[in-house]
């Protein structure tokens, strides 16, 4: 569509006057130069130049087309968007929520189990955990045999047996936790060997009018034994008969005389033990050997034997009696 600003005039339209005078007077000026140049010179009167004048331009003006005046265009409007401009309105952030710390799973003990820094009775002992107690389990042995729990006394975890627990997962469900390694064992001395002997009822002979017991020592300890004691009960009431302390030894089961001074290892020798066999039937004997060294320690033994058949039989397996006395940290069964 051709804007109203570019559409030509038309000729009917009313020609503006400054349009007007320069189409006029042109014509008006080259008139009066022609008059002024002319070799002639023509004196009018004022007042006939002043109407020549006006007839020449109404002579002109009735050549020209009548103009009319062109309408005054009303200003367009310029449209403008019209409405509220709302404010962009801000973004607010949505709340994160925070997340509820996962509490680990709990596994309770069925029994007492001892809680060590790895995952064989070889590893050192941590604590002895007791049987209802709750422990919080971080992880599990390779082999599903054990669990890695956290040390309820300290810090770190320990290892503890996984049969005397009762957990709500599955081992599997449980991340495994690498084994440590165990320590490099330290060389402790060599501990002295225990003196034992074997003893044996011989016989029982007369030496100097007096009945005696002959018992057979066999000496297992790898030390000289030096030196014997020997008690003798009636049974059945246990009363003690008597007592026989000696340095020596015989050679033989029937020799009464008694001259080994100390039996070596692995060397036999025989006690003579002076007795009443009117007192009692069945006799029991307590027989204990010991050593030369500083500390004398000694092995005990004992026999039962019946007067009529002259038989004997060991009661136990001779053992020392200076055993060291076991440690007094409180442990379960292993591991």
């Amino acid at each position: 569509m051709t804007s109203p600003e570019c559409t030509p005039p038309e000729y009917n339209q009313v020609m503006p006057k400054s349009v007007f005078w320069l189409r006029v007077l042109p014509p008006v000026l080259l008139f009066l130069l022609w008059a002024g140049c002319s070799p002639q010179t023509v004196e009018l009167p004022v007042e006939d130049l002043q109407a020549t004048a006006e007839e020449i331009v109404a002579q002109t003006a009735s050549v020209l087309p009548t103009v009319q005046p062109i309408s005054t265009l009303a200003p367009t409007e310029t449209r403008r968007a019209t409405g509220t401009i709302s404010p962009t309105p801000s973004i607010t952030p949505t709340p994160t929520d925070t997340p509820t710390p996962t509490l680990p799973p709990q596994a309770v003990l069925t029994g007492d189990v001892n809680c060590r820094t790895g995952p064989s009775s070889s590893y050192d002992f941590v604590i002895l955990l007791r049987a209802g107690q709750f422990v919080n389990i971080v992880g599990r042995s390779r082999d599903l045999t054990y669990w890695v729990v956290e040390n309820p006394a300290g810090t770190g975890v320990c290892w503890l047996w996984a049969a005397l627990t009762t957990a709500p997962i599955a081992m599997e469900s449980v991340r495994v936790v690498n084994t440590p390694p165990t320590k490099t064992p330290t060389r402790t001395p060599s501990r002295t060997p225990e003196p034992s002997t074997s003893l044996r009822l011989e016989r029982v002979i007369t030496c100097a009018g007096q009945p005696s017991i002959v018992i057979r020592v066999f000496n297992t300890y790898s030390r000289n034994i030096a030196s014997w004691r020997a008690q003798v009960f009636n049974l059945p009431n246990n009363a003690l008969q008597t007592t026989v302390t000696s340095r020596q030894f015989s050679n033989a089961p029937d020799e009464c005389q008694q001259t080994i001074n100390t039996l070596p290892y692995r060397g036999t020798g025989y006690a003579i033990l002076p007795f009443d066999p009117e007192q009692a039937n069945n006799f029991s004997v307590i027989f204990e050997a010991c050593t030369a060294d500083p500390e004398r320690v000694c092995a005990a033994g004992g026999l039962k034997f019946d007067i009529a058949f002259l038989t004997a039989t060991p009661t136990n397996t001779a053992t020392a009696t200076s055993t060291p006395t076991a440690t007094s940290t409180p442990t379960a069964p292993t591991p």
